[in-house]
């Protein structure tokens, strides 16, 4: 890849942008709880895979700017001296390094189903070690939330938010949070609807009172969840229906600076994140691409003229049809200017219909190459995929497992994403100096110094450069 000076300034620029994006979610990146069991319950062998095969991407040119990318931005150097107890380099030691944790946020989206599944622990065990972050798919959304005057409205999806959100806490899962607001008429809170059908109420009023309650729900919702970052507008480019309502008031705008302002009495404030479909995902249909992009754009551009803080910007990142990698990161590169973190929220290859089916080799294709080009752009920093669990009814066949917990293609070719592309595994020997070098993922990591009954174990972190020295008793054993 040919060194450009915008290159170089991307690589300095990357740097300086994402270390508050790092000191945000460093906290969940703790010891606390990283998933290492003694006996690998579900040890990776792609030969058991019901799906067939798993798709290698070739070395064609995207696939090779994309890997120098991915090893410029992706990976930091760990250096390792092994040391006795008198300081004394030691020599021809055997070393393993093994990643436990991305810092980079792969996550999956729940429904209920992850708890009710009649295979739940086994699910568990594959979020567990494959991925590293979550969110709820419906339970935090404004028409879910209880409220005292509708006491018959559906919010089921709330309290099972409310059980997930045990679970993640007890295994250290950072979660985001989707969404604050949602401006589509059939989005929009039971109380936020009987506002705008009273016909005793000007469109001001009605504009007037239903921002009033959308904020009430916004201040609720960033004090009841703990999340590292929130959709604070959902799909503004067809939701509008408030700020319709309100033609010399920007309520996108006013939202964000409301939830800027709630943050600000938080113990772990949260980032704040603009969410559209159809962007980077943006499939020819009924429209086109540059129409989608004008609209995001302008809207990120407003909260930024209005100098109301924005954090990161969300692409859905859900694929109806087939769209070529080169593509997909041009999109991306066009929201460069903004110099803000990118988000996948979606993530799904969900065909548009199902005379539109994708075989199971496109499924693991577009798996493949949509994870591998978002993981290389170096403003990306997390992609969830949005059903992690089909329903007991197998109506959702696009999510990552079925409700028995059988894996689906995308699950297939996810894991060995995980195993084999993103993953640091690697044996060394020490130097005379007693030193080991590797380019490794940025992550938390396992390290195992000597081997069988002299085995010794540490914990290292590789955000930047990394130099650890480690003390080496083979007589003793070390706990983690």
């Amino acid at each position: 890849m040919k060194i450009t000076p915008y290159l170089l300034f991307v690589v300095f620029l990357s740097g300086f942008l994402f270390a508050h994006q790092w000191d945000n979610i460093e906290r969940h990146l703790s010891d606390e709880f990283v998933w290492d069991p003694e006996v690998d319950p579900i040890p990776y062998n792609p030969e058991t895979n019901i799906h067939g095969d798993n798709y290698e991407i070739p070395q064609v040119p995207w696939k090779i700017e994309a890997d120098e990318r991915i090893n410029t931005y992706r990976k930091a150097g760990l250096s390792l001296t092994i040391v006795d107890t008198d300081g004394d380099a030691l020599e021809g030691i055997p070393v393993r390094v093994e990643l436990l944790k991305h810092s980079f946020h792969w996550g999956g989206v729940m429904g209920r189903e992850f708890l009710t599944s009649p295979a739940t622990a086994k699910l568990q065990d594959y979020f567990l070690k494959y991925f590293n972050s979550s969110g709820s798919e419906n339970g935090l959304k404004p028409k879910q939330r209880p409220l005292e005057a509708y006491p018959t409205q559906n919010t089921a999806a709330y309290y099972t938010a409310v059980e997930q959100f045990e679970w993640f806490r007890a295994h250290d899962i950072p979660t985001r949070g989707h969404a604050l607001s949602w401006e589509g008429e059939n989005f929009i809170a039971r109380d936020l609807q009987d506002v705008y059908q009273d016909s005793a109420l000007s469109d001001f009023q009605k504009g007037e009172k239903m921002l009033e309650l959308q904020f009430e729900h916004l201040v609720h919702s960033m004090n009841a969840w703990d999340v590292f970052c929130w959709d604070v507008v959902n799909e503004p480019r067809v939701n509008h229906l408030i700020n319709d309502l309100l033609p010399d008031v920007n309520t996108f705008v006013e939202t964000f600076r409301k939830a800027a302002e709630t943050r600000e009495g938080l113990c772990n404030p949260p980032m704040l994140f603009y969410n559209e479909n159809q962007v980077a995902s943006f499939v020819h249909y009924w429209n086109n691409y540059d129409d989608y992009k004008d609209v995001y754009k302008g809207r990120i551009q407003e909260i930024i003229d209005a100098d109301v803080p924005i954090d990161g910007i969300g692409f859905q990142y859900r694929f109806r049809r087939y769209v070529d990698p080169e593509t997909v990161y041009q999109r991306l590169r066009d929201y460069e200017e903004f110099n803000l973190p990118f988000q996948a929220t979606e993530f799904e290859v969900k065909p548009m219909n199902d005379a539109e089916s994708f075989s199971v080799y496109e499924r693991k294709k577009m798996t493949a190459e949509l994870l591998t080009i978002f993981f290389s752009h170096p403003n990306s920093t997390g992609l969830w995929h949005w059903t992690f669990v089909d329903r007991a009814s197998g109506s959702h066949p696009w999510a990552l497992f079925s409700y028995t917990g059988e894996l689906r293609p995308e699950a297939e070719q996810w894991i060995k994403m995980m195993e084999e592309d993103f993953n640091t595994d690697e044996v060394l020997t020490t130097s005379a100096d007693g030193k080991i070098h590797l380019r490794a993922f940025k992550g938390i990591y396992k390290v195992t110094v000597g081997e069988g009954a002299q085995a010794q174990t540490y914990r290292s972190h590789v955000q930047d450069e990394t130099h650890q020295r480690l003390i080496y008793q083979p007589s003793e054993s070390e706990a983690l």
